[in-house]
């Protein structure tokens, strides 16, 4: 009996150290992760003040930023590291307020998905071309051949301020993003007011898009 129970601890022992053992891993190759520091590093550079005087289109001047990013996801997601912790990580450290950094995680994390829809990373000279911040080109049936590129969910013409942040990012193909216009497409009031509380927006654009959104309002303003 004594025998039984000294195995038991024995066994009981292993179990608990192996436990402790994959805890550890699993926070030391999060610790690791490579692709985490470079997308830190690219979120980072979005959020600083930029000259764009002599910027060929400045409404488009992160678009290279968010390619990058998410060729790093992929490099992430195929050495077994979560897409969203990734994104966690890098963004705590990016220098990103909690609010706006949340909104940019949701964001990107939408764009990943929509990226491996059009089979952007089907070809692997996609993925080289987007870490040089050069633009890829969709393979999923219907869009084959399309040439992809960044749109934005709030238009520039209402939000300027608003053009550079990842928050504001849409992957699109070329084609849709011409047919874009300057309505809101979709864009929500709750959005705008979460968007102006994280100064991603200034009070003049906010002002525009309640104003569209509720023209009976529009004395209010």
């Amino acid at each position: 009996m004594n025998k039984l129970i000294g195995f038991l601890i024995i066994i009981g022992g292993l179990t608990g150290g192996y436990m402790l053992y994959q805890d550890y891993a699993a926070k030391e190759k999060e610790r690791r992760n490579p692709a985490a520091d470079e997308i830190r590093r690219v979120i980072a550079e979005t959020l600083k003040p930029q000259n764009l005087t002599n910027t060929e289109d400045p409404w488009y001047a992160s678009e290279a930023a968010l390619f990058r990013i998410l060729a790093y996801l992929n490099t992430a997601e195929q050495e077994k590291y979560s897409v969203g912790e990734t994104l966690d990580a890098a963004i705590a450290g990016s220098g990103a307020r909690p609010g706006v950094g949340k909104i940019i995680g949701n964001m990107l994390e939408e764009n990943y998905a929509l990226a491996k829809k059009l089979g952007i990373f089907n070809e692997l000279g996609n993925i080289m071309k987007m870490r040089d911040g050069l633009n890829p080109i969709a393979k999923a049936k219907g869009w084959e051949d399309e040439r992809i590129v960044a749109g934005h969910l709030l238009t520039p013409t209402i939000a300027p301020e608003a053009a550079r942040s990842l928050a504001n990012l849409v992957l699109m193909p070329a084609s849709v993003r011409d047919m874009q216009s300057d309505d809101l497409a979709g864009f929500t009031s709750e959005q705008s007011k979460k968007w102006l509380a994280e100064r991603i927006i200034e009070p003049a654009s906010h002002k525009v898009v309640e104003e569209r959104l509720n023209p009976r309002n529009k004395t209010l303003y």
